[in-house]
């Protein structure tokens, strides 16, 4: 675990024992840190494009998530041009393990 993830991690154990936090709260906290550790790489990988140039990152963007979106069944017969954009838009979004990102039939 990186040195920031783990003196974050440590203050907020301290933090959760001082306010008697409950253990079944405490080991989803805990958790979470884990994943955020795991899933890390992800903002090192933005970090290390970040000093391209614009048609660069995009291309390498394009290059990198288009065949990903092509094989999700909504834009399966959505236009070459279309998934490009969508591409260039994407922003990574980190989320625990288990939370809805949506639900099925939910319109919200």
């Amino acid at each position: 675990m990186s040195y920031l993830i783990c003196s974050k991690l440590d203050g907020v154990k301290t933090y959760m024992r001082m306010r008697r936090v409950p253990n079944h709260l405490q080991v989803k906290v805990i958790k979470w840190f884990d994943y955020l550790w795991l899933t890390q790489k992800c903002s090192d990988e933005e970090k290390a494009v970040s000093c391209l140039p614009d048609k660069l990152k995009a291309e390498i963007a394009i290059n990198v998530h288009l065949d990903t979106l092509k094989r999700v069944e909504i834009f399966q017969n959505t236009e070459a041009g279309f998934l490009c954009e969508l591409v260039l838009r994407l922003r990574p979004v980190l989320f625990s393990p288990g939370d809805y990102i949506c639900r099925k039939g939910n319109r919200n």
